[in-house]
């Protein structure tokens, strides 16, 4: 199977994980990948959580993700790099406890 459908069908499982959950998201889709936002911006519990959607851990990560990855975590929201469901849960554990 091919990356990019690879990371697709990801991007779709953690929509559906957001969904179900009633988590505000937007899918960034092609106008990310010119500015390194992340594949799904969303809002939880009041804070910007960018989710960049990778195949693996091995998956190559772009200097604009990295860059666009400081400047947000710099300005108090989150951005991480996940590969599986389990990891969106945990950020967005995180997230809630931060917000407590």
């Amino acid at each position: 199977m091919h990356k990019t459908k690879l990371e697709s069908a990801f991007q779709q499982q953690v929509i559906k994980y957001l969904e179900e959950r009633n988590i505000w998201y937007f899918r960034a889709m092609a106008i990310g990948s010119s500015f390194g936002l992340p594949d799904i911006i969303a809002i939880y519990k009041g804070y910007f959580v960018g989710i960049e959607c990778k195949r693996d851990e091995h998956s190559k990560r772009t200097q604009l993700q990295e860059l666009m990855q400081q400047s947000i975590v710099n300005a108090g929201g989150f951005y991480e790099f996940v590969w599986s469901i389990s990891q969106v849960a945990s950020l967005l554990e995180r997230v809630g406890a931060h917000a407590n």
